[in-house]
């Protein structure tokens, strides 16, 4: 994956954009793993919510957890 720049339609506070990011995960029934993994994100400047990216993990590696 490549490194991306995160903006925001509100412009921030003119020279920076400051971002919340947050990341999610949804575990199989028995949480015997991971099944995906999401990241958002949030603007601080106007609040609006964003989409970052998502993966579907399927091999579950509980390990993933750690680079979260």
């Amino acid at each position: 994956m490549k490194p991306a720049i995160m903006v925001c339609e509100c412009d921030g506070d003119g020279a920076e954009e400051h971002f919340n990011v947050a990341v999610g995960y949804f575990l199989y029934a028995d949480n015997a793993g991971i099944r995906a993994l999401s990241v958002t994100s949030r603007c601080v400047a106007c609040g609006r919510l964003g989409y970052w990216i998502d993966w579907m993990v399927r091999t579950g590696r509980m390990e993933l957890l750690d680079l979260a």
